[in-house]
């Protein structure tokens, strides 16, 4: 009878997350401390979902792209997770050189469980242009069916790291081709933002119809913007459209899958950024990506960042909340006619 392994909780999880944070990230001591336990904790999750990654012992998915952002771990988890025969990493310009000095101790820890898998890295992909990683995706498409004859049902595409433009541009593309696509959801430490190894989920895209009716809210959840969200959800009703946050819904399920589905679902967003959220701004560029109809209100635009300060932006005051309203009804009505 084969030994059950034991999945480690989240406590130990947000212990080896602290004692990580003091060894400055060390990136030896992720892979020698947290990452074994936190696959073991990612392989029961995907058990108990509906993905299937092998049939066997052949995986299913037997060539997979992955751009490189920041996190180089996830590069390793979605590696090993997937075990393909053929690799293919894409780095940008600043990642390349960013990882360039120890992206070694990642590839060794994918060859500690693949070591037949073939890694190919492709040549920089321009960080700022998703179109460039459209063109990309679509040539290591038609490169690994025409020499290996895989079908598209045997290709991945991982939209987990790179830039935003990157990750746009793989979604873009993933959809356009028909080829399965992935990300890694992860829980956050409520206190640094940081996102805590162990509690990844694998998630499937899934493409779903638009309801132009539907204004899905992303926001902070926080009680000093309830009434905010309460002008909000006033805004949108009276304009005769339905307002949904993900924290008044009953589902089953990640919370994260569930975000994602609303924001493809919805025929607007609006983006409240008047506090650091990375939360936020990651579903922000899912809405980006997703080409969506969208509203960003914040009451300090400082706090806004650069890459999104030169966008429309609907500055409001906390003690002024009617004129948010006002201000509010007209871009929903604009919007709705567009």
């Amino acid at each position: 009878m084969p030994q059950k392994i034991e999945v480690p909780n989240i406590t130990v999880f947000e212990g080896l997350l602290a004692i990580w944070k003091q060894r400055d990230y060390d990136l030896y001591f992720y892979f020698n401390e947290i990452f074994d336990k936190a696959l073991t904790a990612l392989k029961s999750r995907i058990k108990a979902s509906t993905i299937q990654l092998a049939t066997g012992n052949e995986p299913v998915y037997k060539a997979m792209f992955l751009p490189v952002g920041f996190k180089i771990e996830n590069i390793a988890l979605i590696a090993v997770l997937f075990r393909p025969l053929h690799l293919t990493i894409a780095f940008s310009e600043t990642t390349r050189a960013c990882h360039r000095s120890y992206f070694h101790i990642v590839e060794n820890k994918i060859k500690q469980y693949c070591p037949s898998v073939i890694i190919d890295k492709i040549p920089p992909i321009a960080s700022n242009d998703h179109h460039h990683m459209e063109k990309k995706i679509k040539e290591w498409a038609e490169k690994i069916k025409n020499e290996h004859r895989y079908s598209k049902a045997q290709l991945a595409i991982d939209i987990t790291g790179g830039t935003k433009p990157m990750s746009i541009g793989a979604q873009n593309a993933a959809k356009s081709l028909d080829i399965p696509a992935f990300y890694l959801s992860v829980d956050y430490d409520t206190d640094t933002q940081l996102p805590i190894p162990g509690t990844e989920s694998l998630v499937e895209m899934q493409w779903s119809y638009t309801d132009p009716d539907l204004v899905f809210v992303i926001m902070p959840f926080s009680s000093e913007l309830d009434s905010v969200y309460g002008c909000i959800k006033e805004s949108v009703k009276e304009v005769q459209l339905r307002c949904v946050r993900v924290d008044e819904e009953i589902f089953s399920g990640g919370i994260m899958e569930r975000v994602r589905g609303n924001i493809y679902k919805a025929g607007i967003i609006i983006a409240e950024l008047s506090k650091h959220n990375p939360n936020v701004y990651f579903e922000l560029g899912l809405a980006y990506a997703k080409k969506k109809k969208i509203i960003m209100i914040t009451q300090k635009i400082q706090k806004v960042p650069f890459d999104l300060k030169h966008l429309r932006m609907v500055i409001y005051k906390p003690n002024d909340i009617n004129r948010l309203k006002e201000k509010l009804k007209a871009e929903l009505v604009a919007l709705k006619s567009a």
